[in-house]
């Protein structure tokens, strides 16, 4: 396991939930209830639910910021059906297991990068809309 908070870019930090690990998706889906986070890192095989279950729940939940919280996927698997589940709901990126601190560290930051331009593309549109 890589201690994620070490790897983050400035201006981003881990919270008490993504310091420990997660039961399953179920409570996965809890902890975005009661806490904002900037990306979710999101294993596919876990157990009482599983990644590709709780990314479909994540992004039907009311709450805006959930249901466009970049997510990158973790997997043992590379199978091209879990690939397209993952570009269907919006996956930022897709990592295959086991991974790499060099491979982990440019991806959180294109991922970050990426859900920055779209908040700004996206309040731009909404300034936009509401001018009219």
């Amino acid at each position: 396991a890589l201690p994620i908070s070490g790897l983050l870019p400035l201006g981003h930090h881990t919270t008490r939930q993504t310091q420990r690990q997660q039961t399953g998706g179920q409570q996965c889906l809890q902890a975005l209830t009661q806490d904002a986070f900037d990306l979710l890192l999101l294993d596919v095989q876990m157990p009482h639910k599983d990644g590709t279950a709780t990314l479909k729940d994540l992004r039907r939940q009311p709450l805006a910021h959930n249901r466009r919280l970049p997510v990158i996927m973790l997997t043992a698997y590379s199978q091209p059906e879990l690939v397209e589940q993952a570009v269907e709901h919006g996956v930022f990126a897709y990592l295959v297991k086991p991974i790499k601190e060099a491979d982990l560290l440019p991806t959180l930051e294109v991922a970050l990068a990426r859900a920055e331009d779209r908040r700004q593309i996206e309040s731009t549109l909404q300034r936009s809309h509401h001018q009219r």
